[in-house]
């Protein structure tokens, strides 16, 4: 078992080497973080998608909540609405 001077020297030796390598680490978490945006964006686009489907289907369902207030026109037929969310999603 290690002693608490051991376990203590290794941990500074283990920051000492991270310290080094900032930059790097600082790259890797930043492209973790612009992943983990994208991934959420996605799966709320999809979430959206799945709840105009379901409106256009059942009409009793509750209505759409649009990201950040931003709807289609009233007068666009839902598969309009879908190709309007994708053109602006940029796809």
């Amino acid at each position: 078992m290690r002693s608490d001077k051991q376990s203590s020297s290794s941990l500074t030796r283990l920051l000492a080497l991270a310290w080094d390598y900032r930059a790097v680490c600082l790259r890797v978490l930043a492209g973790q973080l612009a992943s983990l945006a994208l991934g959420l964006g996605a799966l709320s686009g999809s979430g959206l998608a799945v709840d105009v489907v379901r409106r256009a289907l059942d009409p009793s369902a509750p209505p759409v909540r649009w990201l950040f207030g931003i709807a289609p026109p009233a007068a666009w037929s839902p598969a309009g609405g879908d190709g309007w969310w994708g053109r602006l999603c940029g796809g």
